[in-house]
């Protein structure tokens, strides 16, 4: 999932350099889309940090069945 989003964001940063390119005076393009791609690197990134945090204190993996290693 991770590489499909690499992909989509490196064809919108491809987009948005195109757009500065042709209209100079848009120069509101490059800060919006930063700001978009930011939130989604954030969003991507708090279930992956969640995750890591959850092992780091010692927590059993979630696919474990607690009632099966019983």
């Amino acid at each position: 999932m991770n590489l499909v989003g690499d992909i989509f964001k490196s064809i919108g940063i491809i987009f948005v350099s195109i757009a500065l390119y042709y209209f100079p005076d848009a120069n509101l393009i490059d800060p919006i889309y930063t700001a978009i791609l930011s939130i989604f690197i954030i969003l991507g990134t708090i279930s992956l940090a969640d995750e890591c945090i959850h092992e780091l204190v010692g927590g059993a993996p979630e696919s474990l069945d607690m009632y099966k290693l019983k």
